[in-house]
């Protein structure tokens, strides 16, 4: 769900189709509120304070030292956007249940001052428009950054053969715009007496080489040639929600011996996604850069 309001010297206008817009008029109402996550209001005042408030209304948070030239506030996600249209500065926080984190980003003056509207359409995506309709596009990283939306060509297509245990994978996927993939793994093994399991996942990365999104792991196995089968093609598919499409610049097909990576690293994407940023998923980052594919 994703909120902003508009604070100026005006009445209070209504609701926009992107989230509730307040214009609010100090002379009638120097309080404005926003729902945020976990069921929670967050309130600001143009004196300076910002108070997140419980849906019983016990005040959680309450800070007393905020900008008191805040034009617009938008939340999405996780995060509050604030705009400041006179200084020209953006900073980002990240909220949650016990009120504002730490700030995550703060960019000074280098805002354009002639944004009239900040919205978020949909989750983790910025929308501005200035005072002549000029529109520019964002999405809001994890990390709080701006980052403009892909310029990559749909559909992006991809392949990888690699040398896996006693055998080898190779892997071909499609990306279409609306975030669809399909994909095809082929897992075969020429060793007559010895089979293999292997996994694979296609991770996605944005234009600073950063992992955004992963797949599911996928676990195929092979028996040695007189055992059973020792070559099969199997198709898969995943889908990438909208924020993340938007900002794919690059991927990596990462294949793997899989006796015990599953245990490791989670059978899901968002776990996979979890544990590359973990101390011991460094390397496997370091192993998924030096063959990602920019686009």
């Amino acid at each position: 769900m994703n909120y902003n309001f508009v604070l100026k010297n005006a009445a209070i206008v209504g609701l926009s189709t992107c989230g509730i817009v307040m214009i609010v008029s100090p002379a009638q109402s120097q309080v404005s509120r926003i729902p945020v996550n976990f069921g929670n209001t967050f309130s600001y005042e143009i004196s300076g304070v910002c108070t997140l408030i419980a849906s019983n209304g016990q005040v959680i948070q309450r800070l007393t030292s905020c900008r008191r030239t805040w034009y617009q506030i938008v939340y999405t996600e996780d995060k509050l956007l604030f705009y400041d249209r006179n200084a020209g500065d953006i900073e980002v926080y990240q909220i949650g249940p016990t009120g504002l984190g730490g700030r995550l980003q703060r960019y000074i003056g280098s805002a354009r001052r002639t944004w009239a509207q900040i919205t978020s359409p949909q989750s983790g995506s910025i929308t501005f428009r200035d005072d002549n309709g000029q529109v520019e596009n964002y999405f809001l990283s994890s990390a709080g950054s701006l980052e403009r939306p892909s310029v990559a060509n749909f559909p992006i297509t991809g392949s990888r053969d690699d040398a896996v245990s006693n055998g080898r994978m190779s892997t071909s996927f499609t990306l279409t715009s609306n975030g669809q993939i399909t994909a095809v793994t082929n897992t075969r093994t020429g060793v007559r007496l010895a089979g293999f399991t292997g996994a694979v996942s296609i991770i996605l990365l944005d234009g600073n080489r950063r992992p955004i999104w992963t797949s599911d792991t996928q676990s195929y196995g092979v028996d040695g040639c007189t055992l059973g089968s020792c070559n099969r093609n199997d198709n898969w598919s995943a889908t990438v929600p909208a924020n993340i499409t938007g900002r794919v610049g690059g991927y990596a097909i990462l294949q793997q011996h899989n006796p015990t990576w599953l245990g490791r690293v989670g059978a899901r994407g968002d776990q996979f996604l979890r544990w590359l940023g973990s101390g011991e998923g460094q390397g496997t980052i370091g192993a998924i850069l030096s063959i990602a594919v920019m686009l």
